[in-house]
């Protein structure tokens, strides 16, 4: 990202400058235009954009995350799914089986840094805030056998996805204090029942 703007900051810069009319109310905004003029002129086509709290601030962000973990995705995860089909005695036909998945935490929010040297305030991507690590249980039952006088290949299955569901909100990304500014609904319990037919 950063590389990208680079290439438009040189082609905006390139163009000639001149008077340039603007709105900006924002104290983001006000504060990037009050404090960086030296560094990106106003009344150039790069400094009308950086002098907007939302580009500017985007850039910005993307900066101080270079080099570091993308939010809101967890650095580990672990799966496991096991499975065991009985081929003789009274359960011959049946299956039974279990997936396990694990989710580490996550960055979903970051405070407010003074950066020297812009000077603007952006995220502070040394001291994020973090979700919970999150997991889900799945189990199924299935049953398999011949019918038709043996031409077809009968298997009923139900599976039941994430058994301990939790129906408690999840946060997933903080306002600059570490409050919540945007939750999510759990993934629900779900039961799905299947039939399959092969000839």
């Amino acid at each position: 990202m950063c590389i990208l703007v680079n290439n438009f900051r040189a082609a905006f810069e390139s163009v000639p400058q001149g008077p340039r009319l603007s709105s900006q109310g924002n104290p983001l905004g006000a504060a990037l235009r009050a404090q960086g003029a030296a560094l990106y002129p106003a009344n150039s086509l790069f400094g009308a954009r950086m002098a907007n709290a939302r580009q500017a601030g985007a850039y910005y962000l993307g900066q101080a995350l270079d080099g570091s973990p993308t939010p809101e995705q967890a650095e580990w995860n672990f799966r496991f799914v096991g499975n065991y089909s009985y081929n003789e005695g009274v359960l011959k036909g049946f299956n039974i089986g279990t997936a396990y998945r694990w989710t580490d935490k996550s960055a979903i929010g970051y405070p407010n840094l003074l950066d020297p040297d812009v000077p603007v305030i952006i995220p502070d991507v040394t001291k994020p805030y973090w979700n919970d690590s999150q997991d889900y249980t799945d189990i199924w039952f299935g049953y398999r056998r011949k019918i038709l006088n043996d031409r077809v290949n009968w298997r009923v299955q139900l599976n039941i996805r994430n058994i301990f569901a939790d129906s408690d909100p999840v946060i997933v990304q903080t306002q600059p204090d570490g409050s919540p500014s945007r939750m999510a609904i759990p993934v629900p319990r779900q039961y799905v029942l299947s039939n399959t037919f092969s000839f």
